[in-house]
């Protein structure tokens, strides 16, 4: 699932800003991105993220900024300042020229004046950074926590035109086997009567059909592969893969009905419910 969350907070005169941003993912995967002198602290807040998001992708960036109160100090690179002189009398020579370049110029010019790069008092302020980075995770967290409302809604509403459909195709199946079997018996018959077949293999025969036919087993099984993926939509616990998996079965026995339901009454009905699973299985790759 998608997600955005951002936390500011002030130490030792410094802004640290954290964002987080999920996106959807069929694995857990994290990505970090701290300044070079806090790249100590990217572990143990890999390790945060990953105990808050069990699937997706993580991205989270961490930047530092002087307040007022607070700024690296300029340095002189000596060895920038002597490089540009040279280049710049070299320059004049070329030119014929006799001016000499200006304080300003100087202190203009690329590397010659530096600013270090900003520290931070970090053995005193790892708790302030960890409760930064803990108020953008939760708020990463709310927002995909209101997707994952939408999104159960979303798949609850399939579900139930599953339902419909599995009903309509538990009632309906036995009616069509039937019609189907007593069609053959008649054809079956009148053949037997000419080609000298007993009545009794008639009867083995047509029990085969109807026992190939018979879906009985199958709309079993979906309807407690539904029951299942409901108890496991309302676990607190992360399912997502366990979803997809049950999706799976569900499938199975649909492409089954589809083999053996063929008949214009039924057909279009298994052809709706493999569609809905397929819906639903769309929407579960974005579950945790």
């Amino acid at each position: 699932m998608t997600g955005y969350g951002r936390a500011e907070g002030t130490i030792g005169g410094m802004t640290v800003t954290v964002e987080a941003r999920s996106l959807n993912h069929r694995y857990q995967e994290v990505r970090l991105s701290f300044p070079n002198t806090l790249l100590f602290l990217e572990p143990a807040a890999e390790a945060r993220a990953r105990g808050r998001i069990a699937r997706g992708r993580l991205e989270m960036s961490l930047r530092l900024s002087a307040g007022a109160s607070f700024s690296g100090r300029p340095r002189l690179d000596r060895g920038a300042l002597v490089a540009w002189q040279k280049a710049l009398s070299e320059l004049t020579a070329a030119a014929g020229l006799e001016e000499r370049p200006s304080l300003s110029l100087l202190s203009g010019l690329p590397g010659v004046l530096v600013q270090d790069e900003v520290g931070l008092p970090v053995d005193m302020a790892r708790a302030e950074l960890e409760r930064i980075l803990d108020a953008a995770l939760d708020g990463l967290c709310a927002m995909r926590e209101r997707e994952g409302e939408a999104l159960a809604r979303d798949i609850r509403s399939h579900l139930s035109n599953m339902d419909g459909l599995i009903a309509e195709l538990t009632r309906l199946a036995p009616q069509e086997i039937e019609r189907q079997r007593s069609r053959l018996a008649q054809n079956l018959r009148s053949l037997a009567g000419e080609a000298g077949i007993s009545q009794d293999r008639v009867g083995q025969e047509l029990s085969l059909l109807a026992e190939r036919l018979d879906v009985s087993e199958e709309l079993s099984r979906l309807a407690a592969h539904m029951g299942h993926f409901r108890s496991l939509m309302d676990s607190p616990a992360s399912v997502g893969r366990e979803l997809d998996f049950v999706l799976q079965e569900m499938n199975r026995e649909a492409n089954t009905l589809a083999s053996k339901l063929r008949a214009e009454s039924v057909a279009p009905r298994v052809v709706a419910l493999r569609a809905e699973i397929e819906r639903v299985r769309e929407q579960v790759q974005n579950v945790e």
